[in-house]
């Protein structure tokens, strides 16, 4: 098919749960992580995006929330450990969750973080100060 990569995800995918979890402001841009979602998906492997938090709330609140989504997440696929995919400040919402429920981690494979601010963001303090 155009367009359509031939590559495969190797059969070790399928033993994990995928999650996605946005950065800030990433429900102005629901569309980023489509391509990969739906790859995995169509190829049978447990994925979602977790679209319960507002990117703009605190890391705590976030925290909270993700606490409870990756249970629920957990729940859904008992067998298959998270790999969570988090972008941007998602990354700070994760992490946030796993240190609020400790009990989380075992469940984790892998947390890919991309383009997350850990020690914080240069650019914003040099406006902000």
């Amino acid at each position: 098919m155009k367009g359509e990569s031939l590559w495969q995800w190797p059969a070790v995918a399928n033993s994990f749960n995928f999650v996605f979890v946005g950065g800030l402001w990433s429900e102005y841009y629901p569309l980023a992580y489509l391509p990969s979602l739906k790859r995995l998906i169509n190829q049978g492997i447990a994925a979602s995006r977790l679209t319960a938090i507002d990117t703009r709330a605190s890391v705590e609140k976030n925290g909270e929330t993700l606490v409870e989504e990756f249970k629920q997440s957990i729940v859904q696929h008992p067998n298959k450990k998270l790999v969570i995919l988090a972008h941007s400040k998602g990354s700070l919402d994760v992490l946030e969750a796993i240190r609020l429920e400790p009990s989380l981690a075992p469940h984790v494979h892998r947390l890919v973080s991309i383009q997350s601010p850990f020690g914080g963001s240069p650019y914003a303090v040099r406006f902000i100060f």
